[in-house]
């Protein structure tokens, strides 16, 4: 399967302002909503937690950032006549990170330097190559089930590459956030 990712897919909020999915693809098992987050050392959280942290600062959890990104990416496809029908598909939420992640699993931690996956969340930690294994990745898609044709995931990705931010509406996104949201650079 040949599949051009959409980076910076910018959507409105349905308020005045924008969010930013890093990396947003349908397959036939669903469309996966990817955060990307780069670090010096480790990240640290639980999958219920509000914020995680690095060996520097507080961030909001990359989690349920994209939970939120997942909800915006519905709610545009619900308002789009096309997208409609799709809106209720599975959008998996995976979080790409490049350090070793510290995840605290029913109060015991556990570090991730692989992957991980529960439910519709999945983590992923690239290798020393700075590359996500497509053997991960698959063994983690080779457990999911069918939820679109191959017709229908390509309709999916064309709607997703029409969202991809050009330079000015990621600007424009960088500047909503900066001024709403700083703790979030």
């Amino acid at each position: 399967m040949s599949i051009l990712l959409p980076d910076g897919v910018v959507l409105n909020d349905g308020t005045i302002g924008t969010t930013e999915i890093d990396m947003a693809f349908a397959t036939t098992k669903g469309i996966f909503a990817v955060e990307c987050k780069h670090r010096h050392s480790f990240i640290r959280g639980s999958l219920a937690a509000d914020e995680w942290q690095d060996d520097r600062s507080i961030m909001k959890s990359p989690i349920k950032q994209n939970a939120n990104h997942i909800r915006i990416l519905r709610e545009n496809m619900m308002d789009d006549e096309k997208m409609r029908p799709y809106a209720d598909i599975p959008i998996y939420n995976v979080f790409v990170s490049n350090v070793p992640i510290i995840l605290n699993v029913m109060g015991k931690e556990k570090t991730i330097d692989m992957i991980y996956h529960h439910n519709d969340i999945a983590l992923f930690v690239l290798n020393y190559g700075g590359k996500l294994k497509r053997s991960w990745f698959m063994s983690y898609v080779d457990t999911l089930d069918d939820a679109l044709s191959k017709e229908s995931a390509e309709q999916i990705n064309e709607y997703l590459f029409s969202h991809r931010g050009d330079k000015r509406a990621l600007e424009a996104h960088i500047n909503y956030v900066k001024s709403t949201h700083p703790e979030d650079l």
